[in-house]
């Protein structure tokens, strides 16, 4: 996922990868986070509010951000 994200298009290792990998690159990104605060608010249990800790959301979010930088 990441890398059909971070590759620059322009750059050809980065298209050689893509290819190789059968990877298609990324265009728009949607991402639905985890309600963490408000599991919590809830009074959630510890489980519940462990489950609704997002970790691929933000990487994806920060790997976009990134792309657009260059």
């Amino acid at each position: 996922m990441h890398g059909g994200l971070l590759a620059i298009r322009r750059n050809s290792q980065h298209a050689a990868a893509l290819a190789a990998h059968g990877i298609r690159p990324i265009d728009l990104l949607v991402v639905n986070l985890y309600p963490f605060e408000e599991t919590i608010a809830k009074g959630a249990d510890f489980e519940a509010c462990v489950e609704n800790i997002d970790i691929g959301g933000p990487a994806m979010i920060r790997a976009a951000a990134k792309i657009m930088m260059t």
